[in-house]
């Protein structure tokens, strides 16, 4: 076997939790897998129960048939078993072509895909649609990134400093939400107690039902009769009781006296074990009380149920119940998501027209918002390209509904639909009815999307009419990136996954100019505002933030491909250049990096500090990118911080009128100079280093009626080369000399 093989893990997608090697545990080392034949293949199967004594490192057979264990008799024959590779969605090399006619499959323990079956109930699990919502979600350390940490278990860090994206780095610590690491290897299913509860409740009320001669369904009735003043209330007050949670019913009784002396109707007790509650994850409990023969003691169970998780003094019971709920959080949003995309619409055209196609071809371009397509780490990232989407719109509509999903704390945008002004509507990738937005609109030309990005998907998008009047609300939320797509109508495009809108594109007239940083790559807090000129032309950063390369490569500019990290904007002299004069000093933090035997050191910029003599926006510092002081270890292991700080006499009308940016081919190494009215030169690092290399330099200089409002540049542990934010100067910012 060739040891390149062992690259390919096992993945344990549905709880986190290894599969095999555990002779303690037997729940472990059961499993099963949602497997194709091929790689890619379409038609999408369950196994059947395989067992691991040990952990695989890439083959795990499995019986193929739902209905086989590994425990029969036959299992052991060779043709009654596959051998089921995990698909290869890792960020691990591939010893193996993924086309190989070869089992491919994601895997879960037995337990666990029992309770993503519970929590879909009544609905069937299809396994075609889990497979391809598996295969379109990030990668992480042998993980299946769905958007959370697998319930606290395993700790995410950005891939690098400045990512956006992140990855597991291992266990939280002993203890995860008071659960140790130890329990999380109690079997979810056999919660003991539960089960011999619901026997011995039904035997007691069958002999009790025997003895005083009556059904069990009569002496609940007139149990309910005689005590319950509920039972005289219309059904449409009892049902809506049944949908309050607990806490608020709770608060009814303190605050009512007649709430407090009238018992809870049955229905509303067997409520809290329904989809939603407190003690949906007790699907046993469930279950039981859709018997008729348990009719009527919905409140007795209620109460012992909570008593013997709250009373426990087993801890193997309470460490049960605690990884159940656990798991249960985890799988019933995915077993939601599952239904819904079973039950959505899946809109848009596979393909062009003829006549489409030949018009695009030779008039427009297309212009992409949104992740990679074509890159050796798309499997990481989930972005694998499964459907491609066309609509045409219409020049004018009135709105958009904006479907999304969560999973975890995120949220994605799966499919949109536009409303022309006639009403009629256009469909784009997967519509989930109930999971809708509005978005409304002017009834005029719709010019494009503000989209928010996260882990290279759409997390929330803003419709633009006349690249202004936009409406917000969906899932811009703090620390997704923005980007723009726009400039253009009549028909749209997008490449997506299994559920996620990947990217959206536009198709733009050829020949047009240069697109613009703003219109092109993403950005961090917002989209700079477009009376705000950045410059891009003295931009030493433009090709490579564009196209993900150093040099002018083959990729057109605002295609795919491009570098992962966004630019950062900081805009410190306010409207127009309104603050300067509040500006009493500027800093930098700078790291002077050392590395073992090295005979050269390396002085990085790491951020930049704005003091005001007034305070702003509630503080008199703001900062950018990463400002001291550090902890010890540092952002890097060996590193002596310094601040270099200049003041600034603000509110004498000093400010600054230019910036020269310079950097070294290899070793990289770059600062800049800011220039101001004062003849001050403001130097990070104080000095050029010597002897490294070709150094390029770029000056900016804004005309007499424009001042320097802020910076942008890519953040990592240090700042990338800086762009300059303009704007037009208002007249109390004196005017005075240049560089």
């Amino acid at each position: 076997m060739d040891t390149a093989q062992m690259n390919i893990r096992y993945k344990y997608v549905l709880c986190g939790i290894p599969i095999g090697g555990n002779e303690h545990h037997k729940w472990l080392n059961e499993y099963r897998a949602v497997y194709t034949h091929g790689c890619q293949g379409s038609d999408a199967r369950l196994s059947g129960l395989g067992w691991a004594s040990e952990t695989p490192h890439f083959l795990h057979p499995v019986p193929p048939s739902s209905g086989s264990r590994y425990d029969d008799p036959e299992y052991e024959s060779k043709d009654s078993m596959a051998e089921v590779l995990s698909l290869p969605i890792g960020p691990y090399p591939l010893a193996i072509d993924p086309e190989a006619e070869r089992f491919w499959g994601i895997l879960f323990h037995e337990a666990c895909w029992t309770l993503l079956q519970e929590a879909a109930y009544p609905h069937a699990i299809d396994v075609q649609t889990l497979k391809k919502v598996c295969m379109s979600c990030p990668q992480r350390s042998n993980l299946v990134d769905w958007g959370h940490d697998y319930g606290g278990v395993f700790e995410r860090k950005p891939i690098w400093f400045g990512s956006l994206d992140t990855q597991f780095c291992g266990y939280v610590s002993s203890k995860v939400n008071g659960l140790s690491s130890r329990a999380l290897q109690f079997d979810p299913l056999d919660i003991q107690g539960i089960n011999a509860l619901l026997t011995d409740y039904l035997i007691s009320q069958q002999e009790k039902a025997f003895c005083n001669s009556n059904s069990l369904e009569k002496l609940a009735s007139a149990s309910l009769k005689l005590s319950d003043p509920f039972s005289s209330l219309p059904r449409e007050i009892l049902d809506m009781i049944c949908l309050l949670p607990s806490k608020d019913v709770y608060n009814l009784k303190l605050a009512s006296r007649a709430a407090t002396e009238s018992p809870l109707p049955q229905p509303f007790w067997a409520s809290r074990f329904q989809y939603g509650f407190e003690y949906s994850y007790f699907f046993e409990v469930r279950k039981a009380l859709a018997n008729r023969a348990f009719c009527g003691y919905a409140r007795p169970l209620y109460y012992q149920v909570r008593e013997r998780i709250r009373a426990s003094e087993e801890p193997t019971t309470l460490s049960q119940v605690q990884n159940r709920l656990r798991i249960w959080k985890l799988n019933f949003p995915l077993a939601n998501l599952l239904i819904a995309i079973g039950n959505g619409r899946f809109g848009g055209a596979s393909k062009l027209t003829k006549k489409e196609k030949d018009l695009l071809e030779k008039r427009t371009k297309w212009h992409y918002a949104g992740g990679r397509e074509n890159d050796e780490d798309e499997l990481i990232y989930g972005g694998r390209v499964m459907h491609s989407r066309f609509i045409a719109l219409p020049r004018g509509f009135t709105g958009a509904y904006v479907s999304t999903v969560e999973m975890g704390a995120r949220k994605w945008v799966s499919g949109i639909r536009f409303v022309s002004l006639d009403g009629q509507t256009r469909e784009l990738g997967y519509i989930l009815d109930g999971r809708e937005t509005y978005l409304s609109l002017p009834k005029q030309t719709c010019q494009g999307f503000r989209l928010a990005i996260g882990e290279r998907v759409y997390t929330g998008s803003r419709c633009l009419a006349n690249l202004a009047n936009y409406r917000p609300g969906l899932g811009l939320t703090r620390g997704s990136r923005k980007e723009a797509s726009r400039k253009g109508h009549i028909l749209w495009t997008f490449a997506r996954s299994a559920f996620k809108l990947l990217s959206l594109g536009i198709p733009i007239k050829k020949g047009n100019k240069q697109l613009s940083l703003r219109d092109t790559v993403s950005w961090l807090p917002e989209i700079p505002p477009e009376h705000l000129f950045l410059n891009q032309e003295q931009f030493s950063d433009v090709k490579h933030v564009q196209t993900g390369q150093y040099c002018q490569g083959k990729n057109e500019i605002g295609n795919f491909g491009r570098y992962d990290i966004p630019l950062d904007h900081f805009c410190f002299g306010g409207p127009r250049g309104t603050y300067l004069k509040r500006i009493v000093s500027i800093s930098v933090y700078s790291l002077d990096l050392v590395s073992p035997g090295a005979d050269k050191q390396m002085s990085v910029q790491a951020g930049i500090e704005v003091e005001y003599g007034n305070p702003e926006s509630g503080s008199t510092i703001r900062k950018f990118g990463n400002c001291g002081p550090f902890p010890s270890a540092g952002v890097h292991p060996l590193h002596r911080e310094r601040k270099i700080t200049y003041h600034i006499n603000g509110a004498g009308g000093e400010y600054i009128t230019g910036i020269s940016t310079w950097e070294t081919d290899w070793p990289k190494q770059r600062g800049f100079c800011l220039y101001t009215n004062y003849g001050q030169m403001l130097k990070f690092p104080e000095a050029r280093p010597e002897g490294y290399g070709n150094v390029t330099t770029t000056h900016v200089k804004p005309t007499d009626d424009m001042v320097i409002t802020g910076f942008y540049c890519e953040q990592g542990y240090q700042l990338g080369p800086l762009g300059v934010i303009t704007d037009i100067k208002d007249p109390s910012v004196r005017e005075v000399s240049v560089l």
